[in-house]
């Protein structure tokens, strides 16, 4: 029993350390000629554009204040494994590389389904990493959606959505399935412009994810580009030394 413990017990540190520390989270493999787009938003805009897409579109909140999610310290903008897995530190996501605005009220339904919550993930711009305020113009830029669905038959949810999609981006998507307790089934599309869209589900919901072009290198200069703020930001300072 023991040797069972300290088995699981270095597995999940394991687990833990390799997702939390910054890898490349390389995309499938290319399957669909057809343009990844997320309904009217423009990739890569800034903060107030974004903003006043989702206005227009009628996706506000009521409360304006559990919107704005940019930490400092929080690990908030995922890579594409958000798909499956729903820890942005386990989806590849470093601290301090930007935020995302969190939508949980008056979301439009979305292939005739309720959604619960609508996240739009937002990076810092490469050229600049971290700046003072995100909403100024060009600090941040738009990568990648989220939708949160709301449903109580969640494989049935699934299996219409990979179906309607597959009339949308074609019949060949990579399908897997992530974890070996309570599994979560994945369906995605990724284009030539390394553009992905996908949808998830497990036993407690259903996920459905819209990946910008280039986004997963864009990222990953993102998170180069704060180690390297960090490192120069301590240079010449010898407090407590």
């Amino acid at each position: 029993m023991k040797r069972i413990v300290i088995t699981l017990l270095a597995f999940v540190l394991f687990v833990f350390t390799t997702s939390a520390i910054a890898s490349s989270c390389p995309l499938p493999n290319v399957n669909t000629d057809a343009e990844i787009i997320f309904s009217g938003f423009e990739w890569y805009a800034d903060y107030s554009t974004t903003l006043q897409t989702a206005t227009e579109k009628g996706i506000t909140n009521q409360f304006d204040w559990s919107r704005d999610n940019f930490k400092d310290d929080g690990c908030l903008t995922p890579h594409w494994y958000t798909i499956y897995n729903s820890i942005n530190s386990f989806a590849g996501s470093e601290e301090r590389c930007g935020g995302y605005l969190n939508y949980i009220s008056d979301i439009p339904n979305v292939a005739g389904y309720k959604i619960d919550s609508l996240k739009l993930y937002m990076m810092w711009n490469p050229d600049n990493g971290i700046v003072a305020d995100y909403t100024q113009p060009d600090a941040v830029q738009f990568y990648m959606a989220k939708y949160e669905f709301d449903v109580s038959n969640t494989e049935d949810c699934y299996n219409d959505l990979v179906s309607k999609l597959k009339t949308l981006y074609g019949e060949n998507p990579i399908t897997d399935v992530y974890g070996p307790i309570s599994p979560t089934t994945y369906t995605c599309w990724v284009n030539a412009d390394k553009a992905l869209i996908g949808v998830s589900y497990d036993k407690y919901g259903v996920n459905l994810v819209y990946m910008a072009p280039g986004a997963e290198e864009r990222l990953l200069a993102v998170e180069d580009k704060v180690r390297q703020q960090e490192i120069e930001g301590a240079q010449n300072d010898m407090t407590g030394l």
